[in-house]
């Protein structure tokens, strides 16, 4: 993924190598809309933790009912601004991770393969006589394949590939910024940050669970785009779309996740798995 700082300061670079290899450059232009709102996001944010830290500082002895008036005040306003952080970090991903690496100056620059330099060849290119063979993994999927040549080769290990895929795989893990896009025609899910909160159990007991933010772009029905906080075990739909949350894990380390059990502000790293299935 692109360096944010390179975005921030030198956009007319990335906007060149968008250019320079046939790229929309309103990917940029969007990046750079949703990372000036996400510094606006954080100034509010950070004035709201300055504002508690404030309150929690002029207590003297037990609370006066006003301070834990406006402690509760403050809290309700920071959660709201931590879930627009949450739903602009995930929007931002999905362009910044379409931002491709910026490529060095001497590369030249060509519509596709066609406008390929050739540096130096050695020798002559040899003809072979014999089939290339190639054997395929994909989960539990297996397939052995062979091809008179190259093209046909890569050609049909795509198809093979595609297919195996859609088949085998509908589950997809996916750790924070990552997100489907490419992977269905009409339908692209990022993943947010990770966060861990209390929520009523079956049996309407508290429990702390994980919980996850999650970026939907269904492309036939904009009005359909949504961000929702997602907990293991959920299942909606989106369009033609279900879409079940299998797992939420957390791979943070001690110390941060006893930040975050302890109640302070943090973000966990991790990933949320999700099947997702045409009705």
């Amino acid at each position: 993924m692109i360096d944010i700082n390179l975005l921030r300061e030198n956009p007319e670079t990335i906007k060149k190598a968008l250019q320079n290899r046939q790229k929309d450059i309103s990917i940029l232009e969007k990046a750079i809309t949703l990372d000036k709102k996400y510094l606006e996001i954080i100034g509010e944010l950070e004035a709201l933790r300055a504002k508690q830290n404030q309150l929690s500082k002029s207590f003297k002895g037990t609370p006066t009912p006003d301070q834990i008036s406006e402690g509760k005040v403050l809290k309700d306003q920071i959660k709201v601004v931590e879930e627009k952080l949450l739903k602009n970090n995930a929007e931002k991903f999905v362009y910044l991770e379409q931002i491709p690496n910026i490529p060095a100056d001497d590369v030249p620059v060509g519509k596709d393969e066609s406008d390929n330099v050739v540096i130096k060849t050695v020798g002559e290119k040899p003809v072979f006589d014999y089939f290339v063979t190639h054997e395929i993994f994909y989960g539990d999927k297996n397939l052995k394949i062979e091809f008179p040549n190259c093209k046909e080769e890569m050609e049909a290990i795509d198809r093979v590939v595609a297919d195996i895929a859609k088949e085998a795989d509908r589950g997809y893990r996916l750790t924070i910024s990552e997100t489907t896009q490419g992977r269905y025609e009409d339908i692209s899910i990022g993943a947010g940050n990770l966060h861990e909160r209390e929520k009523m159990d079956e049996n309407g007991n508290s429990v702390t669970a994980l919980f996850m933010g999650l970026w939907i772009n269904y492309k036939p029905d904009s009005s359909l785009n949504t961000t929702k906080t997602v907990f293991e075990g959920d299942n909606f739909s989106v369009g033609k779309y279900n879409i079940f949350i299998k797992e939420i894990v957390s791979t943070s380390n001690a110390e941060t996740k006893a930040k975050i059990l302890s109640g302070a502000s943090g973000v966990s790293s991790g990933y949320v798995t999700l099947y997702i299935e045409e009705e």
